[in-house]
This record gives C-alpha cells, structure tokens and sequence, in this order.
C-alpha cells in the first residue's frame, strides 16, 4: 500500500513543480485536464479494445494518469487562489470501500473516466465565461470523480496524491525546470 499524503500537503507540493513564469495557471490548468482526461480515455480503449482477452484492468497506470489529473486539479485551484481541500469540501474522504460499484467494476471504471473527460469540457465552457462558482463547482465534482475512480483503483485519492508526488520528485527534483 502506498502512503498517503493530504490534499493540502500535496497541492503544495504539486506546486513546487509548476512555472513560476507568470502563465496563466487557470488556462493551462484546464486545458491541462482536459489533455489528461483525454489520456484516461485513451488508456481504457486500449484496455477494453486493444488488450488480450482476460487482461487484468492496469490499475497503476490508471493511478498514475490520474495523478496527473490531480496535478492540473492543483494548478487550477492555485491559480484561483484556492486551496483543493477547501473547494471539495474533503468530499473525497467519505467513500465507504464496503460499497459496491453499480454496474459492476470496469464499467463503472468507464463511466467516471468519462465523465471526468465531460467535466474538464464543462470547466474550459466555466472558465472561458468566468463563470467563478461553476469553476469551483466543477472542479469539486471532479475531485470527487477522481476519488471515486481512486477507489475503484484501490487507491485511496491521498495515496494518488503521494504516487504523482514521488513521480514528479524524480522528474523534477529540484522543482520546475523548462529544460527537462
């Protein structure tokens, strides 16, 4: 099991690895989720269409993607000034794991990738009409999605949270740098 880290530790520290160049961190946070997303949905197809029959589901990879998804969450809340924990409400934190998945594990897998994915086109739609209380209603819809999917996973979103830490550690060790 991999050890976890809370929402506001990791924003912070998601932050060390971004630019301090000035950019615009709402836009390059959504589209960012909007990229990411777009990665889990591709990775599923390639689960469901383009893997062996009885492949098991690539539950890290699936982590680590959203992970990045987490990352963009962070970038975009910081450029609003906001801190995650405050925008969802710690919302993420009440999942009972006892609970099953309607519908059966990978397709509810499915469901919430996609409806990420829909959520990141309802935050450019928010952001792009400065829509403040939709961007922030949106963003704690999709904390919540990546919480659900963490557990899914078998992941809780905090041990999400610590994965895309320690992967951005090795990538950035000394926090951002444009030439990596």
């Amino acid at each position: 099991m991999t050890a976890a880290i809370t929402m506001k530790k990791y924003q912070r520290l998601a932050m060390r690895t971004s630019p301090d160049d000035g950019h615009d961190k709402i836009d390059n946070g959504v589209l960012g989720l909007i990229g990411e997303t777009g990665e889990l949905v591709d990775l599923w197809k390639k689960y469901k269409y383009q893997s062996l029959p009885d492949t098991n589901l690539p539950v890290e990879r699936f982590a680590d993607e959203l992970g990045d998804v987490l990352w963009y969450l962070a970038e975009l809340a910081d450029g609003m000034g906001k801190e995650l924990v405050v925008i969802s409400g710690d919302d993420f934190n009440v999942l009972d794991r006892r609970q099953s998945a309607p519908g059966g594990r990978t397709q509810s897998v499915r469901r919430l990738i996609t409806g990420l994915s829909n959520r990141a086109n309802r935050l450019l739609r928010a952001v792009d009409s400065g829509e403040s209380k939709m961007i922030g209603i949106e963003i704690r819809r999709m904390l919540v999605g990546a919480a659900r999917l963490a557990w899914l996973l078998g992941y809780s979103l905090e041990e999400v949270a610590a994965m895309n830490i320690r992967k951005l550690e090795k990538r950035y060790p000394h926090g951002f740098d444009a030439g990596i």
